[in-house]
């Protein structure tokens, strides 16, 4: 560093570790990593370390305005808004927590979205109850209503099914979007702003579509059996449009599973006007409660830092925290194994999908699609065309 050999955003991260196991000053502790931070202004895990810095020198207020700048980064990101939940508690801080709370309540999330939903509940709570003993009554009864604006959603789909006695069953739900994209299984959060859950071992019977804030325009769900075999090869699917609203409506379908199945729905007044921005798998972290920070060495995480692959194998599995040229190869290795992303890209006059998958004959495919959207957006003026209005 000295000699400007390397100047990169892990080697303030490695002095930070470094001036810590020398118990060094703490200032100089954080000084090392908001350095890291001035390097690379576009990223949101860095900002997020910045605002664990902060926190760790109880400047709270800090520590919640980098929270909101890795948000603005990665919107679709759960973890900004869950640590600012923390330090929103410690500071008392009523309209943070508010802010918080709405962005984690009023959107689902491809993991954990019941405990998300369920922590920013119960802080909320605490914290209200904490202004409520402090005579900041009004601040207390604003955090109490906060929750009840939240639970409004644009479409929700629901897949439910019955086996017999003892026998489990299969089934996969995919839900193709107004702008092209593809929700399901293999994209469990699209740029199409839709969210797939359940469908797991603790939940093996049901499949939800969540869509706080869709696209207007046509929807086609698709259901399919995977495998086993339900109560007279039926399955019960629930469309609700305008969930909390007094426009909500409700439509229950009998699909049967030993056939292809199609509905096709047609959503209006949808409040989506935009691409999702849908967050690299490498960022999406699962919480695993309190036990998820545990002691470290040095050694250790400064081998996190130089062979993230390495700490991040767990016996023989390849956990989503390796890098994603790693995670390429394997795909790269396996031509005929299911390699489906999707991504959103943002910004310019037009918005556009673009999908990756590997095809039968090995081969790398790309599939862009624009999306053009109005519903009181004003159009764009593109004076490279012809025609286009001055």
């Amino acid at each position: 560093m000295r000699h400007g050999v390397v100047v990169r955003p892990w080697v303030y991260e490695a002095l930070a570790i470094a001036l810590d196991a020398c118990k060094a000053d703490p200032e100089e502790i954080r000084r090392a990593r908001l350095s890291a931070v001035a390097l690379d202004p576009t990223d949101s895990q860095g900002f997020l370390q910045a605002a664990r810095a902060m926190a760790d020198g109880k400047q709270y207020d800090r520590a919640l305005a980098f929270c909101r700048q890795a948000a603005l980064l990665e919107p679709n990101l759960a973890q900004p808004y869950v640590q600012a939940l923390v330090y929103a508690e410690l500071a008392k801080d009523s309209k943070s927590m508010e802010w918080a709370a709405s962005k984690l309540v009023s959107q689902d999330w491809a993991t954990d979205s019941p405990k998300l939903h369920k922590e920013a509940a119960d802080r909320l709570t605490a914290l209200s109850a904490t202004l409520q003993r402090e005579n900041r009554g009004t601040e207390a009864d604003r955090l109490k209503a906060v929750l009840q604006q939240l639970k409004r959603r644009d479409l929700v789909v629901h897949l439910t099914w019955d086996t017999a006695g003892g026998e489990i069953a299969g089934l996969e739900l995919e839900v193709k979007e107004p702008t092209g994209s593809v929700c399901s299984d293999r994209q469990r959060h699209s740029p199409g702003g839709g969210v797939l859950i359940g469908g797991t071992l603790t939940d093996p019977n049901r499949i939800s579509y969540l869509a706080a804030e869709a696209f207007s325009g046509e929807y086609e769900i698709t259901v399919r059996r995977l495998w086993g075999q339900t109560i007279g090869s039926r399955a019960r699917l629930e469309i609700i449009q305008h969930l909390g609203t007094p426009q909500e409506t409700r439509r229950i379908e009998t699909v049967r599973v030993d056939q292809k199945n199609s509905i096709k729905i047609v959503l209006s007044q949808g409040r989506r006007f935009e691409l999702a921005a849908v967050p690299p798998p490498a960022v999406q972290k699962r919480l695993e409660g309190k036990d998820e920070i545990k002691p470290q060495s040095v050694v250790e995480k400064l081998r996190g830092l130089a062979f993230p692959d390495f700490s991040g194998m767990t016996g023989s599995k390849l956990n989503s925290s390796a890098p994603a040229q790693v995670r390429s190869s394997v795909a790269a290795l396996a031509p005929k194994a299911d390699f489906n992303t999707q991504a959103a890209l943002r910004g310019g006059a037009v918005q556009m999908t673009t999908q990756l998958r590997v095809s039968d004959r090995g081969e790398l495919e790309m599939e862009l699609r624009p999306v053009f959207q109005g519903g009181g957006r004003p159009s764009f003026n593109l004076p490279g065309i012809p025609g286009q209005p001055k």
